[in-house]
């Protein structure tokens, strides 16, 4: 059984778990395993056996892509024999997006029960050539949307479509914001921006717990991956009975929309996510 998971990242990039926030364990077991950050290498309490693990880091990205922009990840046991492994692990593009801090609230999280989830998300500067935000939900979760009014917006200046149909919550695990497409470009202004709908607990969280908030350059995006997603932004999720930071809360009324009379930029530093998946073979 795997004790330890070390991660080599690419040239320029540096993975921190050992300040406050910056690792969030998901699914690995034993609880906060101990850390060492350069190079990267986390130190179980209990070991890793056959299955799906996430954990996500603070990562500080270089100004541009390396020309050589792969992840090697290797599981070793006590004897530091390495039983599993992962290499030339492909990584992002690093996108000149001036976004920054996304932010994943929520009221309640007991099992089977209603709750409100809460996003967030900072644009540094003034942004253009999007069309929509879209929040993707971990597997097991389901929104509980009704009626439009359900999803609210909590700040006037964000440029929202027109009407009511300004959010497609269609899929039960997604929802999608639209932009005012009434001229040919919308601004979105230097801001901070939340969002809020209702949502339904799973009897317990997956594994892979995740939440997305993804800037879309078309509206048809669907999911993190997809060519029209510009940039996006996975989030740890919650554990069950978990209580949210009070930061991510939202104490003021929601905003009444407006819609308002565009560029693009990166974070310079982000949550670094890891899936791991065990072999069957070598636990």
């Amino acid at each position: 059984a795997g004790s330890m998971i070390s991660v080599v990242p690419p040239a320029g990039f540096l993975l921190t778990c050992s300040m406050e926030g910056a690792l969030k364990t998901i699914s690995l077991p034993g609880g906060r395993p101990n850390c060492i950050d350069d190079p990267l290498q986390l130190q179980l309490r209990e070991p890793l056996t056959r299955g799906t693990y996430a954990f996500a880091v603070t990562v500080d990205l270089p100004p541009q892509k390396p020309q050589v922009n792969t992840f090697n990840i290797m599981i070793q046991d006590q004897y530091n024999n390495i039983v599993d492994a992962a290499y030339g692990i492909f990584g992002q593009e690093i996108m000149n997006m001036p976004a920054e801090r996304p932010t994943l609230g929520w009221s309640r999280a007991e099992p089977g029960q209603p709750t409100m989830i809460t996003v967030g998300i900072t644009f540094r500067e003034v942004v253009s050539s999007l069309q929509a935000l879209l929040i993707v939900l971990p597997e097991l979760f389901q929104h509980d949307v009704q009626i439009p009014i359900d999803v609210q917006n909590y700040n006037p200046r964000f440029p929202l479509a027109p009407g009511l149909d300004w959010a497609d919550t269609q899929e039960p695990d997604r929802i999608k914001i639209f932009l005012d497409d009434s001229e040919d470009v919308t601004v979105i202004p230097a801001d901070t921006y939340r969002f809020s709908f209702p949502a339904l607990m799973p009897p317990d969280v997956p594994r892979k717990n995740i939440w997305f908030i993804c800037l879309c350059a078309d509206r048809s995006c669907k999911q993190p991956g997809d060519r029209q997603v510009a940039v996006s932004f996975p989030m740890a999720g919650f554990k069950l009975y978990e209580v949210a930071p009070e930061s991510t809360k939202v104490s003021a009324s929601p905003a009444k929309r407006r819609a308002l009379p565009s560029i693009f930029g990166a974070a310079t530093t982000m949550l670094a996510l890891v899936v791991l998946q065990l072999s069957p073979d070598k636990r």
